[in-house]
């Protein structure tokens, strides 16, 4: 079994890190929408069992926080 906790702000602020970093490097890469604000109603847990060897996805789930 896995447990843990996400702060919600402190990932919006290392998505709004990511997007301006990426955009710095040589690849010139830029984003249409800079989305780095994270609704906490708008949230959902995903799951993947994957097979290491092949990447098979085994099984997966998905559950809603609202």
């Amino acid at each position: 079994m896995y447990s843990g906790t996400v702060d919600v702000p402190a990932l919006g602020a290392a998505i709004a890190k990511y997007i301006g970093e990426t955009e710095k490097e040589p690849r010139k890469l830029t984003f249409k929408e800079k989305r780095s604000e994270v609704n906490p109603q708008n949230l959902a847990l995903v799951a993947f069992v994957q097979d290491d060897e092949t990447r098979e996805v085994l099984q997966a789930a998905h559950l809603s926080l609202k």
